[in-house]
């Protein structure tokens, strides 16, 4: 499993602790690796994966990995979770699908409309029901390839060829108006 953020609250790295303790309870432990610079107000975190009994084989911060080196990540991942709390618009969940990565993310803000029916959206405070999610996509390959699948066609929206041509028809429609006044 991986996850790729600044370590800071709204990233709602805590509520992957519980999460990994209900997978462990249910015998589905799978590591998480973190991949993201250590923002601010984190140091709470650390203390309660340390409290949680957590060991560095079940969760581990990888830090800073180069924009090269980040498809090889997300193409690792089992699957990629995503609990944020808040988003202005959520590029790691999109990058982790264009790499074939299955996702899990919260349904805050701008991830139901960003992800759409890509991913399996749940509510970001609740533990449990993101580990039932987790667990459906490690348990079941139809369900892994159903969502590459979809992944990989909700990706292609956000690639910088279809970016710049929805922004050109943006910038072309008061033009073309004024020329059909």
């Amino acid at each position: 499993m991986a996850t790729v953020g600044t370590i800071e609250p709204r990233k709602n790295l805590r509520s992957l602790i519980e999460v990994l303790q209900v997978l462990k309870a249910k015998s589905l432990g799978c590591p998480l690796l973190v991949v993201g610079a250590r923002g601010w107000k984190n140091s709470h975190l650390f203390r309660e994966i340390q409290a949680s009994g957590l060991t560095k084989d079940e969760i581990r911060f990888l830090g800073y990995i180069s924009d090269e080196d980040m498809p090889f990540f997300y193409s690792g991942a089992q699957v990629f979770l995503f609990p944020t709390l808040y988003e202005g618009f959520g590029l790691p969940p999109v990058e982790a699908m264009a790499c074939g990565s299955p996702v899990v993310a919260s349904n805050a803000e701008c991830m139901p409309e960003v992800l759409g029916d890509a991913a399996i959206l749940e509510s970001p405070t609740s533990s449990q029901r993101f580990a039932t999610a987790i667990a459906r996509v490690l348990t079941d390959e139809n369900l892994r390839q159903a969502m590459r699948a979809r992944g990989f066609h909700r990706a292609q929206q956000f690639s910088p060829r279809a970016s710049v041509q929805r922004l050109l028809e943006v910038f072309e429609e008061p033009f073309l108006r004024k020329i059909h006044a």
